[in-house]
């Protein structure tokens, strides 16, 4: 259920909220159990109302404030009044308080470290991920810091949606320790079912806090978390119903799939001395669970400790950057580290001398990007050509002029970017862009998807499910794809064999000398192939020139191409199928690729059979072998010519049986 349509459960009623709430005064010993999951009723009725969350506590805030007071708590007694009030009104509930300072626990309840559903809290962690993997806030674009904090402060789901990728949270959860924080398990991208504990939380707001590339960005954002998300749901309960300084972020939702009581409701945050982590999930929602959470936070918040001295402070830990030259224990060679990733060092002649090298811990290597983030650019030693990162591979740059003037980049070793997409210590760079990166070209703006390697031309956003994030790179690298040297990070045609389906259209093609030959069934192939989706107004334009150049209408002349398995086999010539036998008068094993035998049989047809024509294109020259007579197609017919150049050797015979019809009739 998304958090828009539980918001307008939640708008059921106001008086629910208040008779589901049950207030417990006494207090429980410091770390006694949370109640089970299974013990926690399910409530009679639909969801109640989107309220503030102080309107379901028993009493006001400030009674509330001067009881805890008087009463002196201690924040291990203040969460055990916490988890007793939570259970008595069907509440799962798990804290974690930690000193601010020191880090130190403080208190938590028994269960602190059962996984519960992440829901919105995991934005931290997506934020966070995007700050590490460029050095640090210092180096990430204004535009994706003001899309992050209005991400954090609204807990804007589609913000979220764009930006989450699977590798955030192991990346985050390596690099502050989190043991017990994982991805979802049902399926990649259900970032709302990430499994976190609160042990967990409070120990990444304490470390990302003293992470001096996340932590003078993070903590005054969640500063500024909004009593409304952008959702309409009112996030005003638990940490972010405090006074005084203190900084939140809420999560709600049904995502807690391998528990009966499934649905959570998230707080965790700071005060001024403390770092606190709510986590609940019940039967209900939203309330009583946002009244809970609210009498927890404030009660922690009133609690007191006795504080020591602070300890000193601890020698500030290797924090790599980018430029840094970095080595790690168990990682053959040296390493320059560019957009986040290790680039590997093949010899220190390139940069003049043997440079400093600062020592990674294990953790810390794990925490690197596999392949630099999209947009770094870097200088190849050697040829001195820039480029920039799209997708894990270096397209080339021609013309500082495409990008609003010279910009900052890392040298690295020319000889990784010559082996870009081996394996081994050259794997940190691909050959080319990764399948779905989004590539915008300067200059026309134009938008292209890769696929195997290749720019697929994007007609319109909506056969996306909306804008997608993109890549600005030199426009040049698409005219000049497939050509060698800086230019061969692209292909310029999809390769043979590649099945494609049309985003927009579903139909099904199987790539053929860079042409889509449609697919009727796949049943042709036995079962359902491997395949890569592509607009399909690219399809539709294949070999119109410009931005469509990367799909032939056509096959190219000499393809080979047989009409389903076992079926007869055909050369390509002119765009039309043209009967070879034997095929090794004309080849030493040549690659032939299995089309669906209803496109040859209706080739020369409009729409989805056009990419085979019925008779070859007109100035086409054929070569009959043996013999070595030349032929130029005129209307359809094989009429002797002279001249040879450029000719396509097919069997004599295919010439000499033209218009008997069956496989012979792609010639009059």
């Amino acid at each position: 259920m998304s958090k828009r349509t539980m918001a307008v459960c939640a708008a059921l009623g106001t008086v629910l909220a208040a008779t589901l709430f049950t207030p417990v005064t006494t207090g429980a010993a410091a770390g006694s159990p949370s109640p089970t999951v299974g013990s926690a009723p399910r409530p009679a009725t639909a969801g109640p109302a989107v309220v503030d969350a102080a309107a379901v506590l028993p009493f006001s805030a400030g009674s509330l404030s001067a009881a805890l007071a008087s009463a002196a708590l201690t924040p291990a007694q203040a969460v055990a009044q916490a988890n007793s009030n939570a259970a008595a009104n069907g509440i799962n509930t798990h804290i974690s308080v930690t000193d601010a300072r020191t880090g130190a626990v403080l208190a938590q309840t028994g269960n602190a470290g059962t996984q519960v559903a992440s829901e919105s809290v995991v934005k931290l962690m997506t934020a966070a991920y995007y700050l590490v993997i460029v050095g640090g806030y210092q180096n990430q674009s204004q535009s994706v810091l003001d899309q992050l904090s209005f991400m954090i402060r609204y807990s804007d789901d589609q913000t979220e949606n764009d930006y989450f990728t699977s590798a955030a949270v192991p990346t985050i959860a390596a690099r502050y320790g989190m043991g017990s924080t994982i991805n979802a398990t049902d399926r990649v991208g259900h970032w709302g079912a990430v499994r976190i504990t609160a042990r967990d939380m409070t120990t990444f707001l304490y470390r990302a806090f003293h992470d001096p590339q996340v932590g003078p960005w993070l903590q005054p954002v969640m500063a500024q978390v909004a009593p409304v998300g952008s959702d309409g749901f009112n996030q005003a309960f638990g940490m972010n119903s405090l006074s005084g300084a203190h900084g939140s972020k809420q999560g709600w939702g049904n995502d807690q799939f391998w528990t009966s009581a499934s649905n959570v409701i998230n707080s965790v945050g700071y005060t001024d001395r403390f770092l606190v982590a709510i986590l609940q999930n019940s039967y209900s929602f939203p309330d009583p669970a946002r009244g809970t959470s609210t009498l927890a936070a404030r009660a922690i918040q009133a609690s007191r400790v006795a504080i020591a001295a602070p300890p000193p402070p601890p020698p500030p830990p290797v924090v790599p950057r980018n430029g840094d030259f970095v080595s790690a224990p168990g990682v053959p060679g040296i390493y320059r580290l560019a957009g986040g990733a290790p680039i590997y060092v093949s010899s220190w002649a390139p940069f003049g001398r043997v440079q400093a090298v600062k020592k990674l811990t294990a953790a810390q290597w794990n925490a690197l990007r596999k392949v630099p983030a999209n947009g770094t650019f870097i200088t190849a030693t050697g040829t001195r050509a820039v480029y920039r990162i799209a997708g894990g591979a270096p397209l080339y740059v021609s013309n500082w002029a495409q990008f609003g003037g010279v910009k900052p980049t890392v040298v690295v070793d020319g000889a990784a970017v010559f082996r870009a997409g081996r394996a081994g210590v050259w794997s940190h760079l691909l050959a080319t862009p990764v399948d779905g990166t989004f590539l915008t070209a300067s200059g026309n703006h134009q938008v292209f998807r890769v696929v195997a390697g290749t720019p697929t031309y994007v007609t319109t956003w909506r056969n996306w499910g909306g804008v997608r994030p993109t890549t600005l790179v030199d426009g040049a690298v698409f005219t000049h794809a497939g050509q060698p040297g800086f230019w061969s990070h692209l292909r310029n045609t999809l390769p043979d064999n590649t099945f494609i389906v049309g985003v927009g259209s579903g139909e099904i093609y199987r790539m053929a000398g860079g042409a889509p030959i449609f697919v009727s069934s796949w049943a042709a192939y036995g079962r359902v192939q491997p395949f890569q989706y592509v607009d399909a107004g690219a399809i539709t334009k294949a070999g119109t020139g410009g931005q469509f150049q990367h799909l032939l209408r056509v096959p190219a002349n000499g393809t080979f191409i047989k009409a389903g398995s076992g079926g007869a086999t055909y050369r390509i010539a002119g765009g039309a199928p043209l009967y070879v036998r034997p095929l090794t008068a004309l080849a030493t094993n040549p690659v032939v690729i299995t089309v669906d035998r209803v496109a040859v049989a209706n080739a020369g047809k409009i729409l989805k059979w056009s990419h085979l024509r019925r008779f070859p294109v007109d100035n086409t020259i054929l070569r009959g072998v043996p013999g070595n007579r030349v032929y130029r197609v005129t209307n359809g017919y094989a009429l002797r010519f002279t001249s040879g150049a450029g000719a396509v050797a097919i069997n004599q015979s295919t010439i000499d049986l033209h218009g008997s019809g069956g496989y012979f009739a792609s010639l009059r």
